[in-house]
């Protein structure tokens, strides 16, 4: 389903890539605002030196990305909530993607199947920025970056406005972004399929790994 280049494979070659997809109900309106309440007040996830962050981080520096201006989006949502501030409510399956992600600390795209155009690459990023949700345009050379034939839109540091989920999503593609943390990730993956069963009236298609 995501074609590897050659270049991240040589030099992430921990890189396992699981993939969620199916089809969602995102309609639900607040159902899920007390899990968001509940992570955000929740000190156990204000530390954002974890294994799982650590090995993004590493990553990225190998790729040539500085990841302090970069964060991975699992260590930025830790260290927002760790300074006091709210997590955004968005939809149900946007929270579901930043509990997990905050939880065990990958890094996860979320994205509207239907608005992407097979076949899917994940490979370096070029000089082609994207405009990233909440964030503008985001300088992607050197990220670890998902394309499709019309170019980028998805990275471990923030999805793009082009694919992401809305309300009316009813064909989500999860992507968690494994820089080493095999049996960590599968553990989350079971959760996130859990929470979308009960929150979003989910129907998985596919759930597995690269």
């Amino acid at each position: 389903m995501i074609l590897v280049d050659d270049e991240i494979i040589n030099k992430c070659p921990s890189l396992k890539l699981w993939i969620i997809k199916g089809h969602i109900d995102n309609t639900i309106k607040d159902s899920t605002s007390h899990l968001i309440d509940e992570i955000s007040n929740n000190p156990e996830y204000h530390d954002s030196r974890i294994e799982p962050i650590m090995h993004a981080r590493s990553a990225y520096k190998i790729l040539g990305k500085e990841p302090s201006r970069y964060r991975p989006s699992a260590e930025a949502l830790r260290r927002r909530i760790k300074s006091g501030k709210s997590l955004y409510k968005i939809s149900p399956a946007v929270d579901i993607i930043n509990l997990i992600s905050i939880e065990s600390g990958i890094s996860i795209g979320g994205y509207d199947f239907d608005n992407i155009k097979s076949p899917i690459t994940i490979r370096s990023g070029g000089n082609e920025p994207y405009q990233a949700v909440g964030r503008g345009l985001l300088n992607i050379s050197h990220l670890p970056c998902l394309y499709d034939v019309i170019g980028p839109f998805g990275s471990p540091t923030s999805d793009s406005v082009r694919t992401m989920i809305k309300e009316d999503t009813s064909e989500l593609f999860m992507v968690f972004f494994d820089f080493g943390n095999f049996h960590l990730t599968e553990k989350y993956v079971i959760r996130a399929k859990e929470l979308l069963e009960k929150y979003c009236i989910f129907s998985p298609e596919h759930i597995g790994h690269l």
